[in-house]
């Protein structure tokens, strides 16, 4: 009896560039062979495996002839190359100044790309979350003490990258009166004159400011006046501006 010699009809990869954690699928047919291995190992006549290097690695798929006479052999080469680190273009918090005792929404915003391919985890702390985009924000309440926020971007192989963003939070700061003036500052008694209150004032925690003058009024413009009927006998007026 004369057997046939085997043969492999092909042998083939799904792709024979990965990134490292990748994985390419192995495709063979073969005919008339007794036994076939793939690097030393038996498998099926026909099939697939995937594989998933961590370095380059070749494969080889050797088909078996009955009496060991005629053996074929094909070998295909994966190359692996190192999972490049994930690049963080942008990484912003919005506002990036708040005061204690405030209850401003902070957004957080990141802009990644994603240079292996293999998808992004967003991990951001202390405590604010993890996510799944490469490009997205997250509104949070701010805090009330200076905080650095982390973000790490995980790649699907494990190669990470790290950008940080402060929030600074400061105290309120009080409004600075510049000037305070009554014009005019002297007056006859039993006259009818008119007495202009004048003011200039620096909101310095920019969060706007309230004038109050007692028996006047109550202003809202850091630089601004009222006119009066003069008083009959020295008046002294004083102003508070509250931020």
């Amino acid at each position: 009896t004369v057997s046939n010699c085997p043969t492999i009809d092909s042998f083939t990869a799904s792709t024979t560039n990965i990134v490292a954690g990748g994985s390419s699928t192995l495709q063979w047919s073969t005919l008339n062979a007794a036994q076939v291995l793939l690097n030393g190992n038996p498998v099926n006549t026909n099939g697939s495996l995937t594989v998933t290097p961590n370095t380059t690695t070749t494969y080889r798929l050797t088909a078996i002839s009955s009496n060991g006479s005629c053996n074929v052999e094909r070998s295909i080469t994966i190359t692996v190359a190192a999972c490049p680190a994930p690049q963080i273009n942008t990484f912003t918090a919005n506002p990036t100044t708040v005061l204690i005792g405030g209850n401003q929404i902070i957004r957080l915003a990141w802009s990644i790309t994603d240079t292996s391919g293999t998808g992004i985890t967003v991990t951001i702390s202390p405590g604010v979350g993890t996510f799944g985009m490469a490009n997205g924000f997250v509104d949070i309440t701010q805090p009330q003490s200076t905080t650095t926020y982390t973000l790490t971007a995980t790649n699907g192989c494990g190669t990470t990258s790290v950008a940080q963003v402060t929030v600074t939070a400061t105290s309120c700061l009080s409004p600075i009166i510049n000037s305070f003036l009554a014009t005019p500052s002297s007056v006859t008694i039993g006259g009818s004159q008119t007495v202009r209150l004048s003011w200039n004032i620096t909101d310095a925690s920019g969060t706007g400011v309230t004038i109050n003058i007692p028996g006047i009024g109550t202003f809202s413009t850091p630089n601004g006046f009222v006119d009066l009927p003069q008083p009959q006998s020295t008046t002294t007026y004083s102003l508070t501006a509250t931020a």
